[in-house]
């Protein structure tokens, strides 16, 4: 399952053998146990009581992958509507996309903490 996952994370071209064997490397360090609770929290568990309560404390960045941005805008309009959402490339947005991503949370962030 891993190696699978991690010949698809991307949007721009696929993984070359030598990352996914890495990335499954990084992955298969996660116990099974612990990687069997992250999992079923991220599917099994709501936390839109949380989310609102942040946001109604805090500014708020989602960064979604491009796949899931309909879905998402549509939740975070109805739930944090003064939250921003950023779409970008798959599941390592971060990795995928290091200059637009890290460009967008130091905007964000600059933009809140100034002063």
């Amino acid at each position: 399952m891993a190696r699978k996952f991690a010949s698809h994370i991307f949007l721009t071209e696929p993984a070359d053998e030598t990352f996914v064997e890495d990335i499954v490397a990084r992955s298969l360090n996660t116990p099974p146990h612990v990687a069997a609770l992250l999992l079923a929290d991220g599917n099994l568990c709501n936390y839109s009581t949380i989310a609102k309560e942040v946001a109604s404390q805090l500014p708020v960045l989602q960064v979604v992958s491009e796949h899931a941005s309909h879905a998402a805008r549509s939740w975070i309009e109805a739930n944090t509507p003064d939250a921003e959402l950023l779409a970008l490339g798959a599941h390592m947005m971060f990795w995928e996309y290091p200059d637009e991503f890290n460009g967008a949370v130091a905007d964000f962030l600059n933009a809140r903490l100034s002063g």
